[in-house]
């Protein structure tokens, strides 16, 4: 993926005043990074988060952001030509079947491995990072709704384009529910290990005052 080279071309278009037909990864990516630490630098200011608890929060979106685009994207913006029908291999013409066509143990590897990683590690720093996914009730709640989230923006990817515009391999329900909760569990690991380290991380900042400075 080309970040720089999409976003030069996203920004031209608009210089231009040209139709964007097409957002591409790259692009996205930089617009949604943007916005991400905007956002988490707000939060941070507004609940006294520490500069490394900021770090890590932009790092993790960034890395499931990253990994977003390049499933979904390019995203076209015109009108699909391509029917929603029943296909072979398909499940009502938008999601593929778990393993379609996938003949042994090391072809699973080798396709779904960078996503199993991409995912073990967002899981692990998720779980570091925000305090209340120590629970499992609760991590188990992120890691079904990162799932559901993408099936639904297929969904609606295919609906405001009136025909097929994105798929969504079921295969990846079996890998990043997995590979997260895996994170899940080498992060409480790493914390057990490392407490002090922990509870200084999600320590909030003082606020600095003119006894202190003094």
């Amino acid at each position: 993926m080309s970040i720089i080279e999409d976003f030069q071309a996203f920004l031209t278009s608009l210089i231009q005043g040209d139709g964007i037909e097409v957002i591409f990864p790259g692009a996205f990516f930089l617009l949604a990074l943007i916005v991400s630490i905007a956002v988490w630098i707000v939060i941070g200011k507004l609940k006294s988060f520490n500069n490394v608890k900021i770090t890590l929060a932009v790092v993790s979106c960034s890395l499931y952001l990253y990994y977003f685009s390049l499933k979904h994207f390019p995203l076209e913006l015109i009108k699909s030509d391509i029917p929603i029908t029943k296909r072979d291999g398909m499940l009502f013409g938008q999601f593929w079947y778990p393993f379609y066509q996938f003949e042994s143990f090391l072809d699973v590897v080798s396709v779904y491995a960078s996503d199993f990683i991409f995912l073990l590690v967002f899981g692990f720093l998720v779980t570091i990072t925000f305090k209340s996914f120590k629970k499992l009730w609760s991590f188990l709640i992120l890691d079904v709704s990162v799932v559901a989230f993408e099936m639904i923006f297929v969904l609606a990817n295919n609906l405001c384009h009136s025909g097929l515009c994105d798929s969504y391999d079921l295969s990846l329900v079996i890998i990043e529910i997995p590979a997260m909760l895996l994170g899940y569990l080498l992060a409480l690991i790493v914390i057990s290990l490392n407490k002090s380290i922990y509870e200084r991380l999600h320590k909030s900042k003082q606020p600095r005052t003119l006894e202190n400075i003094i």
